[in-house]
């Protein structure tokens, strides 16, 4: 790197920003199958000069180019945000400004939450933890952090107090009561191209469960006491079980003939993986390969799956007749099945491709309420099988329920199961004898 490539933080830091290194074939073209990373050179106060760091982070988790670059451009832009704010190698011991006594015992723990920041923790938490977890999940710890920092840097604008280097410990509970109020009362949020003060429910929720996963890391490690733990009493917000309508059977067939009209085929057929597998669009079925279709069941792998090890989920008739009508099991193992040319190939469309296509169809029939989106075939998929079978362990295999409790639930959410109490059939006291009802119904 060139000398102009050199960067201050806020209190005379050098450093070098970070860049995403993307390896290449000998074509010249991005080869998933070496290692991608992050570089960068950050001050060292034990060498007095600027060290160079390599990161890979969550990077060669991804499967294509598309989702390596966003990765690896998002691990730089976070260390960068880190950098500007005075990241750097210290001493041993000099994360403090005076001295301080400090338990011996310490002295060779990996993280200490006495003398280090809340902004080291999230370093450390990454470096540790992000290679155990989904890419989506990845996303949405970096969403909590993101939201965090900017927080701080808002609370050091009103107080001159520098929040960004706040020791790990001092984020007590009064401190995590301030941001979550600032969370959903005050942070600016755009929702459907509008601008609007404070996060949803379900957003609230799901940065307090990062936010207590990220606490109980430390608690786990034995390197954070449990009553230390300032979310130990917060309480979720209350959210809608379904936010997603599911489509009634005649929305459907409108559907299909103005998808067969505008000829979206691919669309169509996307919609009807959806339907038939229960999938989730975004990653299980937009991602699904040529490899994941099987003799008699589709396999979504762990690396996008909801469930941690994979499953399978059988193949109806109807979408046996599609797989083969497309030939799909014929194309190389790797190829995606959805992708920009309509046909399976080496890399899959983008993640609002389908979204804003369908939303165009979805708009030419009439349906503009905000809650119709892909999701729905998912659902009406399950109304449909179960209505069709009332069988509970059919539908919890095909969803990948891991009890019949958790399909009970979310068929209920769906509006099955209210009428269908069994116990309404229960034979009145000294009923009819059985023989003597057969003979009468003779």
């Amino acid at each position: 790197m060139a000398k102009n490539d050199l960067k201050t933080s806020k209190n005379g830091y050098q450093y070098r920003p970070a860049r995403l290194v993307i390896s290449k074939n000998s074509a010249g073209n991005p080869d998933l199958s070496r290692s991608w990373y992050v570089v960068y050179y950050i001050y060292s106060e034990v060498t007095g000069k600027l060290e160079r760091q390599r990161k890979e982070g969550e990077i060669n988790a991804a499967k294509t180019i598309n989702d390596r670059k966003s990765i690896g451009k998002k691990l730089a832009e976070d260390i960068n945000t880190l950098l500007a704010n005075d990241y750097i190698i210290n001493k041993p011991g000099a994360e403090l400004e005076e001295e301080v006594e400090s338990d011996p015992a310490n002295a060779h723990l990996p993280f200490d939450v006495t003398r280090r920041t809340l902004l080291d923790g999230f370093v450390y938490f990454k470096e540790v933890y992000f290679s155990s977890i989904l890419p989506g999940t990845q996303k949405g710890y970096n969403s909590l952090f993101r939201a965090l920092f900017e927080w701080f840097e808002q609370k050091e604008k009103e107080d001159g107090k520098n929040w960004l280097n706040l020791i790990f410990i001092e984020f007590n509970v009064h401190v995590a009561n301030a941001f979550f109020d600032y969370l959903k009362n005050e942070k600016e949020v755009k929702f459907k191209g509008e601008k609007k003060k404070g996060v949803s429910n379900k957003t609230f929720n799901n940065y307090l469960t990062y936010f207590a996963t990220f606490y109980n890391f430390f608690i786990d490690r034995s390197l954070l006491a449990v009553h230390q733990n300032p979310l130990a009493r917060f309480n979720k917000k209350n959210t809608e079980t379904n936010q997603h309508t599911p489509f009634t059977n005649k929305q459907i067939q409108l559907i299909k003939a103005k998808m067969l009209e505008k000829k979206a085929h691919q669309l169509l057929t996307f919609v009807q993986f959806l339907y038939y597998t229960f999938g989730r669009p975004g990653k299980e079925v937009r991602l699904l390969q040529v490899k994941d279709i099987r003799a008699k069941t589709i396999f979504f792998p762990a690396s996008r799956a909801k469930n941690a090890t994979g499953a399978h989920v059988g193949i109806p008739p109807e979408l046996e007749l599609i797989i083969q009508e497309n030939n799909y099991r014929e194309y190389p193992p790797h190829y995606y099945i959805f992708t920009l040319k309509g046909k399976p190939g080496p890399e899959p469309v983008g993640i609002n491709y389908f979204p804003r296509n369908h939303a165009k169809i979805l708009e030419l029939v009439g349906i503009t309420e905000p809650d119709y989106s892909l999701y729905g075939y998912k659902h009406t998929g399950n109304i449909n099988l179960y209505n069709a079978t009332k069988d509970l362990k059919a539908v919890q295999r095909q969803n990948r329920h891991k009890t019949s409790a958790q399909t009970d639930t979310y068929l209920r959410a769906l509006g099955l199961l209210q009428d269908e109490d069994p116990i309404i059939n229960f034979p009145k006291f000294g009923g009819e004898d059985p023989e003597n009802k057969k003979a009468n119904d003779l």
